[in-house]
């Protein structure tokens, strides 16, 4: 009787070992069925067997069953519950369903037993992250980068915290970190690029980004876009236009390409063509107000200002317009208007926009190129407007030349009435008085220097 038991506890050994080796090439081979399927022939005896129940939860992941993973992980635990690479997958699933807090405890256990563990700090940080709690996931991600240099995960994550924290210049050098270990990567190059766009407008430094990467890549359609937008950005509309045209050649029909081939295209003052192309990135996308903007400007140059009239309508009704929007609209049907050569309609709309971005000249310097067109009652409220706005400002100075002119005739009929001072209406309808010593002051302020530099761009 004793021999036949010893046979059976044999046999049963043997059994168990041949079954966690099919298990092993089953798993290696990513054949999850095939466990899944002979587990339901387990007897009581393998309960108690961690190889073969952790083989059955590693097949249930890989069949992304976590609930079913869970328990078997569960049960491996309960066997053995300090094993912490069962408990690194305990803590993975129990995440994937949710329970966020459990997988948290679990991966401060592994830490608190094998601080420099990779996984459960990576993973700890992830939950973190997912709880906008930044502040702590950075203290672990910093941690586990100056052990692991080369992960670009972990500059990836450092990245994404640094932006949540707005720390812009350190989320830069992270990424930075990660187009280094991996050039080739188009994700990471197009969101560092769009980085320095925003906190460093380098463009020169974003075309050198572009072109490594595309040097592994080189059909890549993120980094084209994102080289062509650099030129924009760069004034260099030959070249952008170039790009965008050769990738909508290529059978690249997207948004993107369209708009950035009309912009340029209107910027070389090819307005016939750059009508064409934006009327189609507006049909793809109607809702981009940048678009609709530049849409609206190539219409008006052709005097179609009804057409314009009616794109920025449409801008106003899809949206709830930030200020910024609003100041663009104003200044696009301003110029309509004076496309229409109502030049008063025109240049209330102008102050309308100028009153919304008291910063900027561009409204001023529209303002100033119309203001002879227009009763005199308007002209020195914009003439002392705009030297206000202008302070501390380089601008373009043409104008003045025109400017200096009108008040000097404006002196000479004081003088000629025996007047000190001249009165005058501002736009907004407030009477306003210049003496003949101000006068002087801006006819002098008037006279062009050989410092010149280029006014603001409009859009």
């Amino acid at each position: 009787m004793r021999t036949t038991c010893v046979i059976l506890l044999l046999l049963t050994i043997q059994v168990i070992v041949a079954q966690t080796k099919d298990f092993d090439s089953a798993l290696r081979n990513r054949q999850y069925e095939v466990i899944v399927k002979n587990a339901i022939n387990f007897s009581s005896q393998d309960s108690s067997n961690l190889k073969l129940i952790t083989q059955i939860a590693q097949a249930y992941e890989g069949l992304n069953d976590y609930r079913k993973a869970y328990q078997w992980y569960e049960q491996a635990l309960k066997i053995d519950p300090n094993l912490l690479d069962i408990k690194g997958s305990f803590a993975r699933v129990s995440s994937l369903l949710g329970k966020k807090a459990q997988a948290k405890d679990l991966y401060i256990d592994i830490i608190d037993a094998d601080p420099g563990n990779y996984f459960a700090n990576y993973q700890l940080a992830s939950i973190l992250r997912e709880e906008e709690n930044h502040i702590d996931a950075l203290s672990i991600l910093e941690k586990i980068a100056f052990n692991y240099p080369s992960n670009i995960s972990i500059q990836i994550a450092l990245a994404d915290c640094y932006l949540k924290i707005n720390d812009k210049a350190r989320a830069i050098y992270s990424l930075s970190e990660a187009h280094r270990l991996n050039p080739e990567n188009d994700q990471i190059s197009e969101n560092l690029s769009n980085l320095i766009f925003i906190l460093e407008g380098d463009p020169k430094r974003v075309i050198t980004i572009c072109d490594t990467t595309l040097a592994y890549n080189p059909e890549s359609i993120k980094m084209w876009a994102t080289k062509g937008k650099a030129y924009f950005m760069m004034k260099d509309y030959g070249k952008a236009s170039k790009i965008f045209r050769n990738q909508i050649d290529k059978g690249d029909l997207s948004y993107t390409n369209y708009k950035y081939l009309g912009a340029s295209l209107l910027a070389k003052d090819s307005i016939i063509e750059a009508a064409d192309i934006l009327n189609i990135a507006y049909k793809l996308n109607d809702g981009d107000v940048e678009n609709s903007l530049l849409f609206s400007k190539a219409l008006t140059a052709q005097s179609l200002t009804d057409s314009s009239a009616y794109i920025l309508a449409q801008c106003e009704q899809l949206i709830e317009p930030p200020k910024n929007i609003v100041y663009e609209i104003l200044k696009a049907r301003g110029d309509i208007k004076i496309a229409e050569k109502k030049y008063l309609d025109g240049l209330k709309l102008y102050d309308q926009s100028r009153k919304l971005a008291p910063n900027s000249m561009v409204s001023w310097n529209k303002m100033l190129q119309v203001y002879n067109k227009v009763p005199d009652t308007y002209t020195l409220g914009i003439i002392k407007g705009f030297i206000e706005a202008g302070k501390n400002q380089h601008i373009k100075l043409e104008p003045y030349i025109h400017l200096s002119y009108h008040l000097k005739k404006l002196k000479e009929k004081a003088f000629f009435e025996n007047k000190q001072e001249i009165e005058y209406n501002e736009p907004n309808g407030s009477k306003g008085k210049l003496n003949l010593i101000e006068l002087d002051r801006l006819i002098d302020s008037f006279y062009p220097s050989n410092k010149i530099n280029p006014s603001v761009s409009n859009l």
